[in-house]
This record gives C-alpha cells, sequence and structure tokens, in this order.
C-alpha cells in the first residue's frame, strides 16, 4: 500500500508541485504507540527521495482490528497534509 499524492515543495526558493509516491517505510513502537518513517519518493522514478518525516500514533490492538500498517496509512489519511492522498 502506498498513497500518490501532489506535494508542493520548494525548488531553489521557487515552489513546485511534484506528483510523489508516498510510503511507510519504517514502522517502529508497539501497543501503546507506534511511530512511522514515511518517505514521498518521485512518482515517475522512485529511487529519487523528496523527503521524509515520522508521525506517531496509538493503534488499536482490539481482537479484528488491521494490522498496523494499514493503521499506519488509515492515520496518515486524516492529516491534513494527506489531504487529496489516492491509495495506491
Amino acid at each position: 500500500m502506498a498513497f500518490k499524492i501532489n506535494r508542493q515543495i520548494d525548488v531553489f526558493g521557487e515552489l513546485a508541485t511534484l506528483n510523489c509516491y508516498t510510503v511507510i517505510v519504517n514502522i517502529r513502537g508497539g501497543k501503546d504507540f507506534l511511530a512511522l518513517e514515511v518517505e514521498d519518493q518521485r512518482f515517475d522514478n522512485r529511487e529519487i527521495k523528496i523527503d521524509s518525516k515520522e508521525y506517531w500514533f496509538t493503534p488499536s490492538v482490539k481482537d479484528g482490528s488491521e494490522n498496523f500498517i494499514k493503521q499506519g496509512y488509515e492515520h496518515l489519511k486524516t492529516l491534513d497534509e494527506f489531504e487529496g492522498a489516492v491509495d495506491y
């Protein structure tokens, strides 16, 4: 799972819109919190990393809950900066 999203980035002082492939590249923690390392990559060349950030949330550990990675993507979709993200 990943997202396709348009990001505005600073390129030599100018704002540019770039199609990004956004993916969770690392997840760590436990039942009390999870830290997600999220990376934006160029959509047309995923070897080019644009940005990397870390986000935290409290996962559900109830029976029948989605796995932590799925919960991570669902959490990201609740954040303003992921508005307009499309599952990919």
